[in-house]
């Protein structure tokens, strides 16, 4: 009878030290300092493509894409290609820029360059592109050349549908050649 009764001393003190050691213990975590986690918002050598109604209208690559509000990504060396009605792509460039990821839109700042294969390059510091009326526009200078012929104007609308491109009243033309 002796011995039941020291094996329950000893069980109930080894019992109590576990219990002990074990608030020590959950206490000890409870006032360890907090790790913020973190989300990532920066991504590198990314690829986005617009399909709509199955069919792929445009697709952007850049180098960087950091998410900074309202779902807007800030993008660095872009390049957007324009897959257009008839089958003929409309390239964009820029240094930097933003996509609003709720409207489609972009704003593309730094040496903006677009082009279709047809030769003339259109140039400008900055670009706003509009997805619901698929409309390039700036009121800043800009510069449209090719086939012998420079044009500087100080803004322009280009809607993509048509094709079609209003410049500023403001407008210069140069003629390097004879186009006849």
């Amino acid at each position: 009878m002796k011995s039941k009764f020291w094996y329950f001393i000893i069980g109930g003190l080894c019992l109590n030290v576990l219990l002990m050691a074990g608030i020590y213990l959950f206490s000890r975590l409870n006032t360890l300092p907090k790790q913020k986690i973190i989300p990532v918002t920066y991504l590198s050598n990314i690829t986005y493509t617009q399909i709509e109604n199955g069919i792929k209208t445009w697709e952007l690559k850049a180098q960087e894409a950091k998410m900074i509000e309202n779902k807007k990504v800030a993008l660095k060396e872009i390049k957007v290609t324009f897959f257009l009605k008839d089958g003929t792509p409309l390239y964009v460039k820029a240094k930097t820029g933003w996509l609003d990821l709720n409207t489609k839109d972009m704003e593309l700042k730094g040496n903006v360059k677009l082009w279709q294969n047809n030769g003339f390059v259109f140039l400008s510091d900055y670009l706003k592109y509009m997805q619901a009326r698929s409309i390039f526009f700036t009121e800043s200078p800009v510069t449209l050349e090719g086939n012998g012929m420079q044009l500087m104007a100080d803004g322009m609308k280009y809607f993509v549908n048509t094709k079609k491109w209003i410049f500023s009243p403001r407008v210069k033309t140069w003629l390097n050649e004879w186009l006849g």
